[in-house]
């Protein structure tokens, strides 16, 4: 393995990257640092988004790989164009401090994290619909089709919710270790037919660990 390039220009830690779907650009943000958009060929960095003001810790695509969103701890969530421009936002004290969000596959919904809260906002008729967990929320995954979430807690659980049409929180899932950092799981296998999630004690976990479950 050969370093190709090291991106240079943030001026704090980077605790957030996304690919775009084709491979070819990367977003990275920190919790005090501003998004940019790199050129994954040539390494150069083709955007910076937002103003010293503004903190971004996460992002993501939409489908097309021709814009993405975007969300902070200044209580605003905005969409961009990978040109630089600004094509949609939402602002004001009802738009909390984001922790994680995603897009869903099919590129009409926005869905976040705050504190307790699942948001999920209907990106073509601004439509919101709120779910509530019972402890804090550290990360969030989207499966393929766009039919279930996992989260994960503070209190050291993930959570299936089928997200379809209402609301239904499907399995809760034990044993994995998080009490210091940010940990996240995943859909994976034959049509995404198990989870499996990070843990801190340092173990790979194999599919007859609690870790990974058949839905």
């Amino acid at each position: 393995m050969k370093l190709k390039y090291t991106l240079t220009g943030h001026q704090k830690e980077v605790s957030f990257v996304a690919w775009s779907p084709d491979d070819r650009m990367i977003l990275t943000c920190g919790s005090e640092e501003l998004l940019k958009l790199w050129d994954v060929e040539s390494g150069d960095c083709k955007q910076t988004f937002g103003k010293l003001s503004y903190t971004v810790t996460a992002c993501a695509w939409f489908p097309d790989g021709m814009k993405f969103i975007s969300g902070g701890g200044d209580k605003c969530i905005y969409i961009w164009d990978i040109e630089g421009k600004e094509v949609d936002s939402w602002k004001g004290p009802q738009i909390p401090r984001v922790n994680d969000l995603t897009v869903s596959p099919d590129g009409k919904h926005m869905i976040c994290i705050a504190e307790k809260e699942i948001r999920m906002y209907n990106l073509e008729t601004k439509a919101e619909r709120v779910i509530d967990e019972v402890e804090r929320i550290t990360s969030l995954s989207v499966s393929n089709d766009g039919s279930s979430l996992l989260v994960n807690l503070t209190n050291q659980e993930i959570h299936l919710w089928d997200i379809k049409d209402d609301a239904k929180l499907l399995f809760k899932y034990k044993g994995h270790r998080q009490t210091r950092f940010v940990i996240r799981s995943c859909f994976g296998g034959f049509d995404q037919a198990f989870i499996v999630s990070g843990s801190e004690d340092s173990q790979v976990h194999t599919p007859y660990n609690i870790f990974i479950c058949p839905i």
